[in-house]
Parts: structure tokens; C-alpha cells; sequence
């Protein structure tokens, strides 16, 4: 089943390459962007993938926060499509330590009926960096809390397009426990 992810983002010029390149390697086949009123040179790294089709590039000039009604706005175009749709931030990174991309994942472990699952989060601190420095951010940010800190219980929803109406804010399920195949996919 197709993989994509939604994500509304703001003056992530220097990571949207690293960010798009790593998550096509991880099996993502599609990129639907909300750009908020970013000054940056976001254009000249996101054209290449919208020439190519890979990206949808959304102009969203709300005021801050506007990311639910970004994701309402993808969900109520896109409601009833065979995808699975990862909604995360341009800092965040998925993947699974268990299988080699995060499609493979969902078709190992999700049931025919589920209609999203819920990833923990693993937040990575600024691994003793005071200050920005060149390199991939996947190689600067390498050390994290144990994964029962506090933060991780936040999780980030990838949910099945033709199973999804609306987006809704509720309180934080359960954190899985345990080893792979639990948790099936983890995102600094």
C-alpha cells in the first residue's frame, strides 16, 4: 500500500533535502508539503521533487498554529484513498529498527481492519552542540533519553486515508512496551 507523509513546515531550507532523501529511502513514495510563510530558500530544494512529482507543495500563510487545519485540509482532499499517510514534523525522522523501510513495517505488523497506528516518539537532544555545524542532522543528533522518558509517551499518527475523517485531539494512548515487533516504528 502507497506511503506518504503530510507535514507543514517553516524555514527548513537547510534539512527538507536530508529530511525528503532519508524518508524515500525508508519507503515514503510521496510528499504533500504545507509551506508556512517561510523566508527562506525553500523553493530551490523543494522545486527539483515537485518537477519530479514526488512533492505537493501547498502555500498555507496562516498565523501560528495552523498545523491541524493544514492536516484537516489534506485529510478532507484526500479522505478515501488506499494510502497510508504518516502526519509528522520536517524534524522528525521515520523509520523502523526492525525491518528495512517503514512500508514494509506497516504491511509486517498492521491488521487489514486497523485504520492508523500511533509511533512514539524517541526525541534525540542537541547531543552536547551549542551551535548549528555542518553534517546531516542524522549524524549531529545521536544521543537520546532512555526510552522511557517522559516525552516519548507523545506519539504521531499514520493513519489509512480511506479510514480517517477528521483530525481530532484527545489524550495520549498508551506507550507500547517491549522490543520489536513492539514498537513497530520509532521516529526521533
Amino acid at each position: 500500500m502507497h506511503l506518504a507523509i503530510c507535514a507543514i513546515f517553516r524555514n527548513e531550507a537547510p534539512y527538507l533535502r536530508e529530511w525528503i532523501e532519508f524518508h524515500r529511502l525508508v519507503g515514503v513514495e510521496r510528499f504533500h508539503l504545507y509551506q508556512n510563510r517561510s523566508d527562506d530558500a525553500y523553493e530551490s530544494i523543494v522545486r527539483p521533487y515537485v518537477d519530479e512529482g514526488l512533492v505537493e507543495l501547498t502555500q498555507w500563510p496562516r498565523l501560528p498554529p495552523c498545523h491541524l487545519q493544514a492536516y484537516q485540509h489534506f485529510i478532507s482532499r484526500y479522505t478515501g484513498e488506499p494510502w497510508w499517510v504518516a502526519f509528522i514534523d520536517c524534524d522528525e525522522f521515520l523509520f523502523s529498527p526492525c525491518y528495512p523501510t517503514v512500508s514494509e513495517a506497516i504491511t509486517a505488523i498492521a491488521a487489514p481492519a486497523w485504520g492508523a497506528l500511533g509511533v512514539n516518539w524517541m526525541c534525540f537532544g542537541a547531543s552536547g552542540q551549542e551551535t548549528p555545524a555542518p553534517g546531516f542532522v542524522t549524524e549531529r543528533f545521536v544521543t537520546r533519553p532512555a526510552d522511557n522518558f517522559s516525552a516519548n509517551r507523545h506519539i504521531k499518527s499514520v493513519v489509512r486515508m480511506d479510514r480517517v475523517e477528521a483530525v481530532t485531539v484527545g489524550r495520549s494512548p498508551p506507550t507500547w512496551e517491549g522490543r520489536c515487533p513492539a514498537p513497530p516504528l520509532l521516529h526521533p
